[in-house]
Parts: structure tokens; sequence; C-alpha cells
């Protein structure tokens, strides 16, 4: 196997929507997000530990908590509909070996044979 054809064979899943980018990409996002928020957090209670006007020290750290909270969340429901989605492949794929191997007609195809066969019944 050349190098060409190795780097070939790791781009056509990605390039044919059979791997999917996406959850990688979240979960970049989600740390960067972290950092942000830590660190949005950290300057604002420095920030306002010279005022005293600025929200107190346990205010600041029960809001970090709960943004960190909430971004953790919303990131995990991104990566659950694409561990859905990957888990649906896996049993369709599960029903269509068994299916070949039993030699069944897949459920669309005896439906339809279902409905031809009451339409005909029914002609009669």
């Amino acid at each position: 196997m050349t190098a060409h054809t190795t780097v070939l064979s790791r781009i056509m899943p990605v390039l044919a929507f059979d791997h999917l980018i996406a959850p990688l990409l979240i979960k970049l996002i989600y740390w960067i997000g972290l950092v942000a928020i830590i660190s949005a957090g950290i300057g604002i209670l420095f920030s306002s530990a010279n005022s005293e006007t600025g929200p107190g020290a346990l205010m600041v750290f029960g809001s970090t908590i709960l943004a960190l909270l909430v971004w953790r969340l919303l990131n995990e429901l991104l990566i659950l509909m694409f561990n859905i989605y990957e888990k649906l492949v896996d049993i369709r794929n599960l029903l269509s070996t068994a299916r070949s191997a039993q030699d069944l007609p897949l459920p669309s195809e005896s439906a339809t044979h279902a409905d031809n066969t009451v339409q005909m019944n029914l002609q009669l």
C-alpha cells in the first residue's frame, strides 16, 4: 500500500459522510469554552475585588459554576444527537446483515407486497 492510498483511504469516509467530524469539533469547542468561562470568572473575581460595588466572590464563584454546568449540558446534548445517529446506523447495519443472512425482504418491501396483495383481493 502506498502512502497516497493510505491518505485517500482515511479521507474518503469523511468526504462520503460515513465518518462525522462534528463530534470532534464539538469537543474542541467545549474545551475552548471551558477555558473562556473559567478565565472570565477569574477575571470578574479579580476586577470586583478592587471595587466595593462589584459582585461578591461567592456570587461570581456560583455564577461560574452554573455557567460551566450549562455549557457542559448543552455540549452533551449535541454529542448525544450524534451518538444516537451512530447507534441507529449500527442497528441498520446489523439488521441488513441479519436479513441478508436469512434472505428476508426489508420491512418496506414486505409492506408494499402486503398492500399489493390487499389491492388484488379487493379487485377480485
